[in-house]
């Protein structure tokens, strides 16, 4: 492996830890700026995927309110680089406080513990490398390790409920 595929592969690395950190830090617009290509393809396999950095955005932010916090765990990254082009693969546990229960105080377990994968296809710009095409998918029967499935999130990465 030549030190550009190390250094490329690290660089890949560090826009999934960038996406998770920006979005618990309710970041969204550094988040979708940093992370995703202007064209890119976000899709949850909910419905319609979100194309381009304006229907990225808009469906973080309307999903932001629902939710206290968020903490999202990135693991197992598999990154294989090819030029300016690189594919990773890798899971993540994504806890959620919602809002709705901010009354019961803050030293309480999350509601919400969800469980999936990210298939990523990037692509190498001027400004570093960016997701142009993410697939997210649940582990398990439906994602769902601990807690309920808010209505909210019903069918997550696909998940047949």
């Amino acid at each position: 492996m030549t030190a550009e595929h190390t250094s490329d592969s690290e660089a890949v690395r560090d826009v999934l830890h960038r996406y998770c950190r920006l979005l618990d830090d309710r970041d969204v617009h550094n988040m979708v700026e940093q992370v995703y290509a202007v064209d890119a393809v976000d899709d949850r396999h909910r419905g319609i995927a979100r194309r381009g950095h304006g229907e990225i955005r808009e469906y973080f932010e309307r999903s932001l309110p629902m939710l206290e916090a968020t903490t999202h765990l990135l693991m197992n990254v598999e990154v294989e680089v090819d030029g300016s082009e690189a594919r990773s693969r890798s899971r993540v546990m994504a806890c959620h406080w919602f809002a709705e229960n901010a009354h019961l105080g803050k030293e309480r377990p999350s509601e919400c513990v969800l469980v999936g994968t990210y298939k990523d296809q990037f692509k190498r710009f001027d400004e570093g490398w960016r997701i142009v095409y993410r697939e997210v998918g649940a582990l398990g029967p439906a994602g769902l390790l601990v807690g309920a499935m808010p209505y909210a999130f019903r069918g997550f990465g696909g998940a047949q409920n």
